[in-house]
C-alpha cells in the first residue's frame, strides 16, 4: 500500500474589500452587538474542512480597526490593493500556506458554513477548477462562495480583473452547487447600502443572539413567516445576478430548504 500524501491545507479567505466602496463601514457595523466581519469570520471558521480563515484587507491607516477586529476573531490578516481583490485573494492563500482556497465576499454576514462545505466538497469530488454555488443563482443573495486549487491561483497577477474567480478564468471547468429557487434565489441577504442594514438588523430583532449563528434554511424560514422583513431590501434584488447564465457548469441536485419552512 503506497503512502498517503501530506493534507491539504484548506483556506476560507474572506476579501473584506470587494463590493460596496464603504467595505470597512460595512464589515464593521454592529448587528447583535457584534461586527459584521466577526460574525462572517466566525462562520467561516466552521465550515467543514476548513484549517484557518484569512481576511484580505486594503493597505492603508483607515483599515486598521478592521484589520484589529479581524485579528481578534482569530483570523489571519493580508493586506492588499484595494482595486485587485483577485491578486489579495492569491496573496493570501500564498502567505496562509493553504493548498486549497474557498473565496468569500466581506459583505455576507449571513454565509452558510454547511453550504460552503458543500462547496468545498465538490470542488475535491469533481474534475471541475473551480466549485461554485451561484451559476446559475439560486441561493439567496449572501450566500455566495466559490472554491479553487492553490495552484490555479497562481496564475492571477495584480493585473488581473474582477472580483471572482469565474471572472479570472473565463474556461475553466466549473462545478455548480444548486441552489433551491423557487424564488428564494430574490432574497437579498448581502451588506452594501442602508436597506440591507436595516434587513439585517430585522432579523438579529427577530432570532435574537442566535442570528449569529443561523443557517440558510432558519434564515429563509423567517423569510417565509415573515414577508414584511424580506421585503425590506426587495428593491435592490440583483437582477444581473439572476440573468446570468450556469456557463457550462456540472450541475448537482438542488439543495433543498423545506425544513426551513
Amino acid at each position: 500500500m503506497g503512502q498517503e500524501g501530506p493534507p491539504v491545507t484548506t483556506a476560507v479567505i474572506i476579501t473584506a474589500s470587494s463590493g460596496a466602496a464603504d467595505a470597512n463601514g460595512v464589515a464593521l457595523d454592529l448587528l447583535s452587538n457584534r461586527y459584521a466581519i466577526e460574525i462572517a469570520i466566525e462562520r467561516a471558521r466552521a465550515t467543514p474542512g476548513a484549517a484557518l480563515v484569512a481576511c484580505v484587507i486594503p493597505h492603508g491607516e483607515a483599515e486598521e480597526p478592521l484589520a484589529e477586529v479581524a485579528l481578534d476573531a482569530g483570523a489571519f490578516v493580508t493586506r492588499a490593493r484595494p482595486d485587485a481583490p483577485l491578486w489579495g485573494l492569491a496573496k493570501a492563500a500564498r502567505e496562509a500556506g493553504a493548498d486549497r482556497v474557498l473565496h468569500v465576499p466581506g459583505v455576507q454576514p449571513f454565509f452558510d458554513s454547511v453550504i460552503a462545505g458543500g462547496v468545498l466538497a465538490l470542488l475535491a469530488d469533481s474534475e471541475a477548477d473551480i466549485a461554485t454555488n451561484f451559476a446559475p443563482a439560486l441561493f439567496p443573495d449572501g450566500l455566495d462562495c466559490e472554491a479553487v486549487s492553490a495552484a490555479m491561483l497562481s496564475a492571477i497577477t495584480v493585473e488581473t480583473q474582477g472580483v471572482r474567480l469565474l471572472d479570472a478564468f473565463d474556461g475553466a471547468r466549473l462545478a455548480n452547487l444548486r441552489g433551491p429557487g423557487g424564488g428564494m434565489e430574490r432574497l437579498r441577504w448581502r451588506l452594501e447600502h442602508e436597506a440591507d442594514f436595516v434587513f439585517a438588523r430585522a432579523v438579529h430583532a427577530a432570532l435574537g443572539p442566535a442570528a449569529c449563528k443561523a443557517g440558510a434554511a432558519e434564515i429563509a424560514g423567517l423569510c417565509l413567516r415573515r414577508p414584511d422583513i424580506a421585503a425590506l431590501n426587495i428593491d435592490l434584488v440583483d437582477q444581473g445576478r439572476l440573468s446570468a447564465s450556469d456557463r457550462g457548469a456540472a450541475q448537482t441536485r438542488p439543495v433543498s430548504f423545506l425544513r426551513a419552512a
